[in-house]
């Protein structure tokens, strides 16, 4: 328990901005040119490169400002928590960044983003545009609490009192898919990622530099060597569970496509939605039945959820959803629920007042466009949703795309 107080007493310093960086230790002889003793990073970058974590760019420098890509930061974290099967991988890979890139598909380290281009073999066809991209901060949340997360011991209390109320920007955080927000969450809290300006704005979007990897990353291999460095089971913890998405259920597969072959854009799931009505027709008689539980594969769940599951699995083939969020206008602001219905994509399911289940074909400007079954007993086309109605009720979105959003 003292040993848990104090590495959050320490994050909380962190955040505030108490804790001095030891700078004295590397001031004497600066390794980069471009980064001289004075710099607010200097320990860190210092720290990293002596420990061969990371190395500059060229003629003596270490350009501090310049954005990290994913490719760059799974290498930094391969380097600084899995050296030995780094050092144990003798294969040879097409690109620069496929030994460390496999390596932190492997380890977890890339869970719940969309990096991969396959996932079950070939695990060395990367979607180059995306590892070749800056990453964000929210992103990077993800990486890091990917790894923390399995060295901390945190009870689902403490976790659930943890608050990211004081940010500025808290309602764009809200609006995140739980993946983002429970990463931020943790990283937040534990002092790993900090606000970008005296307010304590996260700015989830807003891209990592290299000077601010580094530092990250000193502060989670702190973090981490707080709690012993050691392996903690967290398996029977909820929270841990939320941010243990696996490769298994295609969450890394961009590279997926629909079950007509075709890419999986929001466009072409609309299509292949309005092609199934010959399937599912208007009037279709579905109701509360054992026969309808049958077809939905034994799910033991109301006719409209049974029906919204048939259809996504026609739509995407076997897949596992996820959750995209959840408003509730008893405890969130109108803005947050704006938000979140900015994120609804064709093929979701919106569990509506913890009652009935519909799946979204097309979001327009201020409403939704669903299909539903057990309406009256009956599959229904074509009825909408105002944002103004969706504003008024409870909603629970449920995603099966295999991707968080596209790059």
């Amino acid at each position: 328990m003292l040993k848990k107080l104090v590495a959050m007493l320490l994050a909380v310093l962190v955040i505030m901005g108490v804790v001095a960086s030891p700078v004295m230790a590397y001031d004497s002889n600066p390794t980069f040119s471009d980064v001289p003793a004075t710099h607010w990073a200097y320990a860190a970058i210092e720290e990293m490169a002596s420990k061969g974590i990371v190395a500059g760019v060229g003629d003596g420098k270490f350009n501090p400002n310049g954005n990290v890509t994913t490719a760059q930061f799974a290498t930094m974290m391969v380097r600084a928590f899995y050296p030995d099967e780094l050092a144990a991988d003798n294969q040879t890979y097409p690109a620069w960044y496929g030994k460390t890139m496999h390596i932190a598909l492997n380890e977890g380290i890339l869970n719940r983003l969309p990096a991969v281009y396959t996932c079950n073999g070939g695990l060395e066809n990367w979607n180059s545009k995306y590892v070749n991209n800056s990453m964000t901060r929210k992103e990077m949340a993800v990486m890091l609490s990917n790894y923390i997360k399995n060295y901390i011991k945190l009870d689902e209390e403490t976790f659930y009192k943890m608050s990211l109320n004081v940010l500025p920007d808290y309602e764009s955080i809200a609006g995140l898919p739980y993946d983002y927000f429970n990463s931020i969450k943790l990283v937040y809290n534990y002092g790993i990622i900090t606000g970008i300006d005296v307010k304590g704005t996260f700015n989830g979007d807003g891209l990592m530099t290299r000077a601010q990897a580094c530092a990250v990353l000193k502060r989670a291999l702190d973090l981490v060597a707080s709690y012993g460095g050691q392996y903690i089971d967290n398996s029977n913890i909820e929270i841990y569970n939320w941010l243990d998405y696996s490769c298994e259920n295609d969450r890394l597969n961009p590279g997926a496509t629909l079950t007509n072959g075709k890419a999986i854009t929001p466009e072409n799931v609309t299509e292949l939605i309005y092609s199934l009505k010959s399937k599912y027709p208007e009037g279709m008689p579905s109701g509360d039945n054992d026969l309808y539980f049958e077809i939905a594969e034994n799910t033991w769940v109301g006719a409209c959820a049974a029906f919204g599951l048939m259809v996504d699995k026609d739509i995407f083939g076997d897949y596992d959803s996820y959750s995209n969020g959840y408003y509730s206008p008893e405890y969130d602001t109108i803005e947050f629920g704006k938000q979140l219905f900015n994120t609804i994509r064709p093929g979701d399911n919106l569990r509506l007042n913890g009652y009935h289940t519909v799946v979204v074909i097309e979001r327009n400007a201020n409403s939704l466009k669903i299909v539903e079954g057990n309406y009256d007993g009956k599959v229904h086309w074509g009825r909408e949703i105002s944002l103004n109605s969706f504003l008024k009720m409870d909603v629970q979105v449920s995603s099966p795309y295999p991707y968080m959003e596209v790059k």
